[in-house]
């Protein structure tokens, strides 16, 4: 659980219109190659977590060269 407010989710299109410079076609092409790869079973978006190289249970202090 999250103490921190989420941030207020935008409707797609007022994204789109807000941002002049993003071309549509591009995002429907986008759009459309997900929903195939979807259907062919594709997992498209990460299912892993970004943590420190050894571990969470590692303090700074015992990874100090002496």
């Amino acid at each position: 659980m999250s103490t921190k407010p989420e941030p207020p989710r935008l409707d797609k299109e007022a994204v789109l219109r807000q941002n002049t410079k993003i071309d549509r076609r591009v995002v429907a092409a986008h759009e459309r190659l997900e929903q195939k790869l979807l259907k062919l079973g594709v997992e498209i978006k990460p299912s892993f977590g970004l943590e420190p190289p050894l571990g969470r249970n590692r303090t700074r202090a015992h990874n100090l060269n002496r």
